[in-house]
């Protein structure tokens, strides 16, 4: 009924090769850029300015998951990324105590129907930072651009939605 299948050595070879070529040239390119961002002088990077990764982790479970801009805002009040991490790390069990387990659940439940209901993966519901009216100030071509695009930015998230959901 079934027929046994027998792998050549070869081909496990290959198969193993490409893996192992892909992986060394990742961590070269890897370790090449790392390198580059940290000896380079154009910008003055402050490290404790860093938002960390957890701050996403505690602002993607508030509210209805998404944007917040009082977590948001409170980053830039602390002054070291050990405050920032502290806050948000204690800010994420609050709100994970709050909800509880089946609260939980159902919040993930509901957060997965917003980002994927209209195939928009939320586009436009990210906050407070484009709302009202945008007046741009520059002038020559950022002006230009910047008339044209805050101009047309509902239009532009209408098409950015349909882009989404045809790629999606």
């Amino acid at each position: 009924m079934f027929k046994e299948k027998r792998v050549l050595l070869p081909e496990v070879l290959k198969k193993t090769s490409t893996v192992l070529i892909v992986m060394f040239s990742f961590i070269c390119l890897y370790t090449i850029t790392q390198n580059k961002i940290e000896h380079q002088t154009l910008i003055h990077v402050n490290r404790e300015r860093a938002i960390p990764a957890v701050h996403f982790m505690n602002m993607g479970i508030s509210g209805d998951g998404g944007y917040n801009a009082q977590d948001t805002l409170k980053m830039g009040e602390l002054a070291t990324k050990s405050e920032k991490i502290e806050y948000s790390k204690q800010m994420y069990v609050k709100r994970l105590k709050k909800l509880g387990v089946i609260g939980y659940f159902y919040f993930i439940i509901q957060k997965q129907i917003n980002n994927t209901a209209d195939g928009s993966f939320a586009w436009g519901k990210e906050g407070h930072f484009i709302q009202g009216d945008q007046i741009p100030k520059s002038h020559g071509l950022k002006g230009v651009l910047e008339n044209y695009l805050y101009g047309r930015l509902q239009e532009l998230t209408e098409h950015c939605k349909l882009l989404k959901n045809l790629s999606w």
